[in-house]
């Protein structure tokens, strides 16, 4: 194995659908430079989870411990289960955020922000390490169980779908508020609801829902309260609503940030959640479709991954 622990393992995700993408990274790597940061970088194609998990087994392969993603939710994820497939190395390897992406979730919940790159590299130089948790979501596809681990949330019918459209809306519309005035009209017009059968808190929980969702960190505005280091996942359950009414005034305080003031939503806290049953739901995993569905059983690790955070991180709570 290369020694490289002291060089930065940067992967560089192009944004998909957007022009002039490596004008962003010169201007990244002209930082880096000027800096005098020791690194080495790669890059994926596109958001491909595959592509980007391959790289980041590499760079660890190669003996580097702080590893650097230029990209947003999906990339982060893809990076994280590829540091998770070491775990005799994980207490050695520093994970580090350059947000670049479409979905920047779990970046805004430290405070930061694709618009200023210079902030999160003199971030990262600093090295204020935080250890974070790490989810794991269990799922069944064709009857053959799979793993898929997380930093920010499990999302399960309408969410998954939310998070689903709205991404790939953004490539499109780009601007906040028109894709999520676009996403609340497909959601709208997709109204369907699953008979969940499941136990939280040593507690089954059955009814015909909408969506939920399990959030290490916020969850999209779905778990606002949930924090990636205390050990605890937040569960918010939306059910059936009456009529396209009720459903738009819970979509108006999803995006509002007022999503635990509807009335339809339970909130959960807890370990972990089992998911018996959930017909047909899509589910996400940090914003990415997986192929497979329930029975799910997720559950989280606390303070598994070092996270390199900001010096004064905005932090709630």
């Amino acid at each position: 194995m290369a020694d490289n622990k002291d060089r930065w393992g940067v992967l560089f995700i192009p944004k998909p659908g957007v022009r002039r993408t490596h004008k962003r990274w010169e201007q990244i790597r002209a930082y880096l430079d000027e800096k005098k940061v020791s690194y080495d970088v790669l890059q994926s194609e596109g958001v491909k989870s595959s592509s980007i998990f391959r790289l980041a087994k590499m760079l660890i392969e190669n003996g580097y411990r702080t590893i650097v993603v230029v990209g947003g939710d999906l990339a982060i994820n893809a990076v994280v289960n590829g540091i998770m497939s070491y775990p005799n190395l994980i207490d050695e390897i520093r994970l580090g955020i350059i947000p670049n992406g479409f979905g920047n979730n779990f970046a805004h919940f430290w405070g930061l922000h694709e618009s200023n790159y210079k902030d999160a590299i003199d971030n990262l130089i600093r090295g204020r390490i935080r250890k974070v948790d790490v989810g794991e979501c269990t799922y069944s596809k064709e009857n053959v169980y799979h793993k898929r681990y997380f930093i920010n949330a499990v999302n399960i019918g309408l969410s998954a779908s939310i998070v689903g459209i709205t991404e790939e809306a953004r490539r499109f519309i780009g601007v906040k508020f028109l894709t999520h005035l676009a996403t609340s009209f497909l959601m709208v017009f997709e109204r369907k609801f699953y008979k969940l059968e499941s136990t939280i808190n040593y507690e089954e929980v059955n009814g015909s829902v909408m969506s939920v969702c399990i959030g290490s960190c916020s969850g999209y505005g779905q778990t606002p309260n949930a924090v990636p280091y205390n050990g605890m996942l937040d569960v918010s359950i939306i059910y059936q609503p009456h009529g396209i009414k009720q459903l738009a005034y819970g979509l108006w305080l999803l995006f509002t940030g007022k999503f635990l003031s509807y009335k339809k939503v339970t909130p959960y806290r807890t370990h972990e959640a089992d998911i018996s049953s959930a017909e047909h739901a899509r589910v996400s995993v940090d914003g990415r479709m997986i192929k497979g569905g329930a029975p799910l059983k997720v559950k989280v690790f606390q303070e598994k991954l070092n996270l390199i955070i900001p010096s004064r991180p905005n932090l709630p709570g």
